[in-house]
């Protein structure tokens, strides 16, 4: 509105997958932006990365500095000086800075990513309590439960019961039913496995009144990459093989659109009640590995035939690389190898996460689903641009 003072918001993590998206999106909303930069990782970025086509908007570091609406404020999350001079005025800020997973990262990466991670954290939080910030968004994400286990027919309906009340003091009062230990609901234990996921972890025990801690699920979108891509990749080819159990059913996977991420962060920072709130932060339902492949495959019009491998087959397969140290020699056949067994290692993993505590408490709601998120993020996408990629 003409006249109305504008909204500010902190973003770190402003040149990361995401961190474009909700930027633009902010923008949208009218928000007055500052991003904090690093020096080396802003001008070492594909100017493409920031690039929003249904926005029409580019988000280059030159479009960072250049526009009226977007500040940049140059610094490392580690240096608690830049961090507290960055979140001066803000009324909110957005954590997605972060060192991100890797294949099996050395030990030695520890104390990097505890350093980024975990103490890049507390130096958001306690520069956002000193400068009088009404709310940080933390972006954890889903790794922190661990890996699941459950292969079946999962039924929405008896996932959750909700007690719905007229009063917005009493909002909370969605009551999860766990019918199987591995489906994660944010009162599950965790049980991070990974280093990234471990320190994530950890990160979120500065969680406070002004805080709120969003588990991101899986994202995926328009600039869809890694284990999805190649994903996308192998679905291109037409034949798709997914381990499944004893009665022929695959692992659960939990997604979102990388649209309804930055909405969803959002509404995080702005709604009363979410302050010193952890959400899991999903599209709402829970997929079949099946399912997700049929979507990718409807999205880029392809007919793929799915083959289904008992579990126990690809386990013997992928021990039998690594008994054997197939794949430690230095030449493309290994390095090749080396990446089925990782994207092999993918497939197998489960993550069934409820979605529904943020939808029942804040009234969040997705605008895509598995068909539409998809379509959305792969329909203007040729076959021969991933079939000249290789995974």
């Amino acid at each position: 509105m003409e006249g109305q003072l504008k909204k500010r918001a902190l973003v770190t993590g402003a040149t990361g997958k995401i961190g474009p998206l909700l930027v633009a999106e902010l923008l949208r909303q009218n928000f007055k932006v500052r991003v904090l930069l690093r020096r080396e990782s802003a001008y070492t970025s594909d100017s493409s990365l920031f690039i929003n086509n249904r926005n029409s908007l580019a988000l280059s570091v030159s479009a960072f500095k250049s526009s009226f609406d977007v500040e940049t404020a140059w610094g490392d999350i580690t240096d608690y000086n830049a961090v507290l001079a960055a979140a001066s005025d803000a009324d909110y800020i957005f954590h997605l800075a972060a060192l991100l997973h890797i294949n099996n990262p050395s030990a030695s990466m520890y104390g990097k990513y505890y350093d980024i991670n975990v103490t890049g954290t507390k130096n958001i939080v306690d520069a956002a309590l000193k400068s009088g910030v009404g709310r940080v968004v933390i972006f954890s994400t889903i790794s922190v439960y661990g890996a699941g286990s459950f292969y079946g027919k999962i039924s929405p309906e008896h996932l959750y019961s909700e007690q719905k009340s007229q009063s917005d003091r009493d909002i909370f009062s969605y009551k999860p039913i766990c019918l199987n230990k591995d489906i994660f609901f944010e009162s599950s234990p965790i049980n991070p496995l990974t280093i990234y996921a471990k320190t994530k972890a950890l990160a979120e025990q500065y969680i406070s009144d002004s805080v709120t801690v969003l588990r991101i699920a899986s994202v995926y979108g328009t600039r869809v990459t890694g284990n999805y891509l190649r994903l996308v990749q192998a679905v291109q080819r037409g034949v798709f093989a997914i381990p499944v159990n004893d009665k022929g059913l695959s692992v659960y996977r939990t997604l979102i659109h990388e649209d309804d991420v930055a909405a969803g962060a959002i509404l995080a920072a702005e709604h009363p009640l979410a302050g010193g709130r952890i959400y899991n932060l999903t599209d709402g339902e829970i997929h079949s590995l099946e399912d997700i492949i049929n979507a990718i495959a409807d999205a880029v019009c392809v007919n793929v035939k799915i083959l289904k491998i008992h579990e126990k087959h690809i386990k013997n397969l992928i021990n039998f690389i690594r008994k054997y140290n197939l794949d430690a020699y230095p030449n493309i056949i290994s390095k090749n190898i080396a990446k089925a067994v990782s994207f092999a290692d993918k497939l197998m993993e489960n993550s069934a996460v409820d979605g529904q505590k943020i939808q029942s408490e804040l009234g969040f709601k997705p605008k895509y689903n598995l068909k539409s998120g998809w379509q959305n993020a792969l329909s203007c996408k040729k076959s021969d641009q991933y079939k000249s990629i290789t995974p």
